[in-house]
């Protein structure tokens, strides 16, 4: 699904990305990553989502093959009602203890590091409270010796301040894509309302990349924890209520 021309990414080179047509998407036997065989752009995207949902390699797989977030103005994932426009605003759910540190009253770095792994996750505003009710209970089961999980705060960030987020040398850090995600029960239809956010740069070879990349996430990160939501304030009470429901045990797992 192509945007319309007026559409802010950056503009995709020639059909195929100069692979050959009738291809598919695989693992190259002897080394680590995606090998990327194309059959279309729109196909060559949703395929390298589709195989890398797991694959702590897929921000730098996506800026090998796909560079400059060509993908962006494609719909990549499974059921998505289509590309994530500039003006949706984007929620990461703070669950705690996993992304909080209540000793510290802080939100974890790790957590919006993922961002040059797998990608973080996010969940588009257009999501029902039906989608957002069922992601967030994935969210919050526990084993029998583990504390309850809670919804610590909503953050949130709108898609074009992301988008818009520069390096030093003026280049784009971020890129948005409607990736949506499989369900813990494989049977299930995706979350079609999940987004996920990659760092793009620096590039690989880049002298103390390592450290560029988690201060980048940390810019990130600021910008989602700069409007931070109490779940009382937020869809007239569905976290409280799925709060209300951990504490008692709803989503323990054996």
């Amino acid at each position: 699904m192509l945007r319309p021309p007026a559409w802010n990414g950056v503009a995709i080179p020639g059909a195929g990305f100069g692979f050959s047509p009738n291809a598919r998407l695989s693992r190259h036997p002897h080394r680590r990553g995606l090998l990327i065989v194309s059959a279309s752009p729109c196909e060559d995207c949703r395929q390298v989502f589709s195989a890398g949902e797991n694959d702590r390699k897929l921000a730098d797989s996506l800026e090998e093959h796909f560079p400059g977030c060509q993908c962006e103005r494609y719909s990549v994932g499974d059921g998505s009602p289509g590309p994530v426009a500039d003006d949706e605003v984007l929620h990461r759910i703070i669950v705690s203890p996993r992304d909080y540190d209540p000793d510290s009253n802080t939100i974890r770095s790790p957590l919006f590091e993922k961002v040059f792994a797998n990608g973080l996750s996010v969940c588009r505003s257009i999501a029902t409270d039906a989608e957002l009710a069922a992601l967030v209970e994935e969210g919050l089961v526990h084993t029998a010796s583990e504390t309850p999980k809670q919804v610590w705060g909503i953050c949130e960030a709108v898609t074009s301040d992301i988008r818009e987020m520069r390096g030093n040398d003026n280049e784009r850090l971020f890129c948005v894509y409607d990736q949506t995600v499989s369900r813990t029960n494989k049977t299930t239809l995706p979350f079609p309302t999940h987004a996920g956010i990659f760092l793009r740069w620096p590039p690989k070879g880049t002298l103390d990349r390592k450290i560029l990349r988690k201060d980048f996430a940390g810019r990130l990160r600021e910008k989602f924890i700069a409007n931070t939501l109490k779940p009382d304030g937020v869809r007239s009470g569905l976290f409280c209520a799925l709060n209300d429901r951990a504490q008692a045990g709803e989503f323990r797992s054996d």
